[in-house]
């Protein structure tokens, strides 16, 4: 005779997620993205962590989308090199959806902005308009970076 399935209990589980947090902090909770308007990060899933795309790109490491998703996490954790590889590694993968091409340009650019590297900014925002790829609004948010350096938003 077989035990029937007895799900845990609430208790269990906040316990679960309370020593979670302790042992792993919030870093394991994606940050929103900076400002979703100029940014495509809102496509990606914000409920995933970094070791989720992990796996992700464990199993597809050609993932553009994935790669791409990864790069918000962690520009939104302010980890810009890390960032900027990952948006580098969605501009080499398999392209899918197209639109990480043009988005994962302007991040960079918007990195470079940041880290006071203003001619690889340009070059970056440059390479977003020649995509012709206006999802989302981008080439015109290319051409306005160009016209002005990206700063983030002052906290309050």
């Amino acid at each position: 005779m077989s035990l029937p399935f007895r799900p845990p209990s609430i208790r269990f589980l906040l316990l679960l997620c309370g020593i979670s947090t302790a042992m792993f902090g919030l870093i394991a909770t994606p940050a929103p993205a900076q400002n979703t308007e100029d940014s495509f990060f809102s496509r990606c899933d914000q409920t995933k962590t970094l070791e989720e795309y992990g796996r992700e790109l464990r199993v597809n490491p050609r993932s553009s989308l994935a790669n791409y998703c990864e790069g918000g996490v962690l520009f939104a954790q302010r980890n810009y090199q890390a960032s900027v590889y990952a948006y580098h590694a969605s501009l080499s993968g398999d392209g899918d959806p197209n639109w990480t091409k043009v988005w994962s340009y302007i991040q960079q650019g918007k990195i470079f902005d940041i880290t006071q590297q203003r001619e690889r900014a340009v070059a970056q925002y440059r390479l977003a308009i020649q995509t012709n790829d206006n999802t989302g609004n981008a080439m015109e948010r290319a051409r306005d970076l160009l016209q002005h350096p990206f700063e983030l938003p002052q906290k309050r």
